[in-house]
C-alpha cells in the first residue's frame, strides 16, 4: 500500500513527503541524460520543487485510481442488476475516472513510468493500455452492454484500467527505495526541470493540435496543479515560484497562458490552439532561464 495515499486524499498532498530523506543525503546525478545544459542566468537549488513534483505525482494519480476503483464498483453492480440505473451509473462513473486520468497527462513524454514498455501481463506501455481500456469501457456502456458477455468484457477492461494505474502510482511512491520516485529525487536540478518542462510543453503542443473537446479542460487543470504545486487546497514549493527568482517575466508568460487556456477551454474558445501554442512556447523559454533547452514538437 502507498504509505502517503491516505494522507494526500485527505488532508492534502505533501504531509507524507517528510518521511523521505533530506535531499542533501541522496546521491544526485550530476549529469542530465536528455537535456541540453544552457546557462542560466544563476544557480539554483530544485530540490524543494522535486518533492513538490513527486507529491502532485502521487496526488494525482492517487485521485485517479480511486475514480477507477469507484468505476469498477458499478460496473460490479450493473453485472449484478443489469438496468437502466446501474447502466447509467457507469456511464456517469467513467466521465468521472476519465476526468480524473486525463488531470495527469503532462507526466507523460519524457520517459517516467507513465510511458514505460509493454510487459508479460502488458501487451502495450501503461499509457497505450489505460487509453485503450477507457475507450473500450466507453464503448460498451455507450451501446449499452446489454448482454453477459460484453459486461464480462467491462469488467475485464475496467480491471485492467485500475492495474495500470496503480502500477503508475506505485512508481511514484517515495518510500520505495526502488522506482521512478527515488530516481527523480536524485536528478541534477536542471534534468528534473527539462523532464517536468518537456512535459508540460509537449502536452500543450499537443493539444493544441486536438483539443479534444471537453477533454481540454481536465488536462489543463492537471498542468495548473503541477505549474502552480497546488492540489488539494494544499500549496508547495513550485516550478512557478522557482523560475519567478531567476526571470519573473519568464514566470509571468506561463501563468497567464496557462490561465487563459483554462478559460477558453471551459468556454470552448475557437481560439484556445493559439493560446496553447503560446503557452507551448513559454514553456520551452521558461526551460531556457532555468538551464535547459526543452524541444517541444
Amino acid at each position: 500500500m502507498f504509505p502517503t495515499i491516505k494522507t494526500w486524499a485527505s488532508a492534502g498532498i505533501f504531509a507524507g513527503i517528510s518521511l523521505i530523506a533530506p535531499m542533501s543525503a541522496i546521491a544526485k546525478t550530476q549529469t542530465p541524460e536528455h537535456y541540453a545544459i544552457t546557462s542560466a542566468t544563476e544557480k539554483y537549488d530544485a530540490s524543494a520543487v522535486q518533492l513538490s513534483y513527486v507529491g502532485l505525482a502521487g496526488g494525482l494519480y492517487s485521485n485517479a485510481l480511486g475514480a477507477a476503483l469507484a468505476l469498477s464498483k458499478t460496473i460490479d453492480a450493473l453485472n449484478d442488476a443489469p438496468n437502466a440505473q446501474t447502466l447509467a451509473a457507469t456511464r456517469s462513473a467513467w466521465t468521472v475516472a476519465r476526468t480524473a486520468y486525463l488531470a495527469t497527462e503532462a507526466f507523460r513524454f519524457y520517459g517516467g513510468p507513465i510511458d514505460g514498455a509493454k510487459t508479460e501481463l502488458r501487451a502495450a506501455g501503461p499509457e497505450i493500455a489505460i487509453s485503450t481500456n477507457f475507450r473500450l469501457v466507453e464503448q460498451l456502456a455507450d451501446k449499452g452492454a446489454s448482454s453477459a458477455g460484453q459486461r464480462k468484457t467491462l469488467a475485464s477492461a475496467a480491471t485492467a484500467l485500475h492495474n495500470d494505474v496503480a502500477f503508475v502510482l506505485k512508481e511514484w511512491d517515495p518510500i520505495r527505495r526502488t522506482g521512478y520516485a527515488q530516481e527523480f529525487l536524485q536528478l541534477e536540478g536542471s534534468e528534473a526541470m527539462g523532464r517536468i518542462l518537456r512535459g508540460l510543453g509537449t502536452q500543450a503542443a499537443v493539444l493544441a493540435k486536438d483539443t479534444r473537446g471537453d477533454e481540454a479542460s481536465a488536462i489543463l487543470t492537471g498542468m495548473h496543479s503541477i505549474w502552480h504545486a497546488q492540489l488539494n487546497n494544499i500549496t508547495a514549493p513550485s516550478i512557478e515560484a522557482l523560475l519567478v527568482k531567476i526571470d519573473a517575466n519568464a514566470a509571468a508568460a506561463v501563468s497567464s497562458a496557462l490561465a487563459t487556456a483554462q478559460t477558453q477551454a471551459n468556454a470552448k474558445d475557437p481560439a484556445l490552439p493559439a493560446t496553447l501554442q503560446k503557452l507551448a512556447e513559454a514553456i520551452a523559454n521558461a526551460g531556457t532561464h532555468l538551464g535547459v533547452a526543452i524541444s517541444i514538437n
